[in-house]
């Protein structure tokens, strides 16, 4: 039983309460996020035997809807994981099998949500760091495809960078070189892309007299953080969250790291099938 639980709180009652402490967790103080974190997984430690799918579908639902949030979960799933290894296990599992599902649909917020949450999982050292970067080169092996239309090439390598960018501290301390691949990859696309003043001025919000300060597109915004960040190796920024990075020793006390496999092609929907062997 959980210390905060009274013996005569209504299982209804109880759900609620870890309901609200997971998804209200980091919405008032960002100051003090990382003693609330922790403050939190202490206190959903003991209830973890008793209501372990509750906790695991709350904080799925929080990965999938409240995005911004993506590195409190991760974090949060980090430090229950030292309490109860098989619990990271359960959500690699689960976030393999959900991402696996969002891109069969083509769910984009889904895919986006479930793709910064692995990366997190990385940061927090429940997922091996191979998990990320196979995500990250499957992305961007999109502007690689035959005949692909811009804007499917444009929002890969988009979702390429918004994960980087929350875990490119990690990679560079453990992954170098293949973090330099993946930062390179990017720059070329970035130089050889072309703008949507050339491919689609109809798009702009004033068509072709749309002025050059007018408009920022989503690729060159994100491009022009990963560039800031990246410039003097630091990955970090006042716009990111990055609570796992107070718990580095804590974490990095984990018995196992998971790996979660990527299936090539077939994860991006390209209509590819699957060879024997």
């Amino acid at each position: 039983m959980s210390k905060r639980q009274r013996p005569d709180e209504p299982s209804q009652d109880i759900e609620q309460r870890l309901t609200n402490l997971i998804v209200k967790i980091g919405d008032k103080n960002v100051a003090n996020l990382t003693t609330h974190i922790e403050g939190l997984a202490n206190a959903l430690k003991g209830d973890l035997p008793s209501h372990r799918e509750l906790i695991m579908d709350t904080i799925f639902d929080c990965a999938h809807w409240l995005q911004p949030k993506s590195a409190v979960y991760g974090t949060l799933v980090g430090l229950l994981n030292q309490a109860e290894p098989d619990f990271g296990a359960a959500v690699a599992t689960r976030v393999h099998k959900e991402l696996q599902q969002a891109l069969d649909d083509h769910a984009p917020l889904a895919i986006r949500g479930l793709s910064r949450f692995v990366v997190e999982l990385m940061n927090a050292r429940v997922l091996e760091t191979t998990s990320a970067l196979e995500l990250l080169e499957m992305f961007i092996g999109v502007s690689q495809e035959e005949g692909v239309l811009p804007a499917r090439r444009d929002w890969f390598m988009c979702l390429a960078m918004d994960t980087l960018v929350l875990c490119g501290k990690e990679l560079s301390e453990r992954k170098p070189k293949d973090l330099g691949a993946v930062v390179a990859s990017l720059r070329t696309y970035a130089n050889e892309r072309k703008s949507l003043r050339v491919l689609a001025p109809v798009l702009l919000p004033f068509g072709g007299d749309t002025a050059e300060d007018e408009v920022l597109e989503h690729f060159d915004a994100l491009w022009g953080l990963v560039t800031t960040i990246s410039a003097d190796n630091s990955w970090s920024s006042p716009l990111l969250l990055a609570p796992a990075r107070a718990f580095t020793a804590q974490l990095a006390e984990a018995s196992s790291l998971v790996r979660v496999r990527v299936r090539g092609a077939a994860w991006l929907g390209l209509g590819l099938e699957e060879q024997p062997g």
